[in-house]
C-alpha cells in the first residue's frame, strides 16, 4: 500500500510528459506457457546434483557457480483495460572452472532444470580453462576477436541494466 500510494503521489507532482503517446488500446495477447512442474517444485538437492556433476566434470580444476530455479508468475493490467497473465520456470547454471592462469566459463538455461547438464558444462568449462591456460604476450594492436554468444548477452544484458534510457531515445 505504501509503495502504491508513493507512487501516485509522486504522479501528482510530476509534471506530465507532452511527448507521452498514452496507454495502447488492448490487444490480444498469445498464450505462451514455459511452465515445468518439476522445476517450479525443485528442491536444492536436484541442484546441488547439477553442482556436483560441474565440479567432477572439471576434472580437479578450481570450480565455482550456482545452480538456480526460479518460478514466475506475473500480471499485467492498464487503465485502458489491458489484463494478462503469464508464467515461466526458469533453470540455470553459471560456473567457472579455473587453472592457475585461465578460467574458463560455461552457462546454460531452460524452462526446465531436467534440460541441465552439469556435466556437460563442467567439461566445457573446464576444456576452456586448460585451452587458454598458460597465455602468452602478443604485440599491441588491432586484433579480430569473437566473442561467445554468452559474452554478447552479458555485454548487451550490462548496456540494458546500465546503459540505456529513455530519455536517450
Amino acid at each position: 500500500a505504501a509503495l502504491v500510494d508513493g507512487a501516485l503521489e509522486a504522479a501528482r507532482v510530476s509534471p506530465a510528459d507532452p511527448d507521452w503517446p498514452g496507454v495502447t488500446d488492448p490487444i490480444a495477447v498469445p498464450d505462451v506457457d514455459h511452465w515445468d512442474e518439476e522445476t517450479a517444485a525443485a528442491a536444492a538437492d536436484a541442484r546441488a546434483e547439477r553442482v556436483a556433476a560441474f565440479v567432477a566434470a572439471a576434472r580437479g580444476l578450481e570450480t565455482a557457480g550456482s545452480v538456480s530455479t526460479q518460478a514466475i508468475r506475473l500480471a499485467f493490467a492498464n487503465t485502458a483495460g489491458q489484463a494478462v497473465t503469464g508464467r515461466t520456470t526458469v533453470a540455470s547454471i553459471d560456473a567457472i572452472a579455473r587453472t592457475a592462469t585461465s578460467d574458463g566459463v560455461a552457462r546454460r538455461a531452460s524452462a526446465s532444470l531436467a534440460a541441465i547438464d552439469g556435466g556437460e558444462a563442467g567439461g566445457l568449462a573446464a576444456r576452456k580453462a586448460r585451452d587458454a591456460a598458460d597465455p602468452t604476450d602478443i604485440e599491441p594492436g588491432r586484433y579480430e576477436v569473437v566473442l561467445e554468444p554468452s559474452c554478447v548477452a552479458n555485454m548487451l544484458t550490462f548496456l540494458q541494466n546500465h546503459g540505456y534510457g529513455g530519455r536517450g531515445v
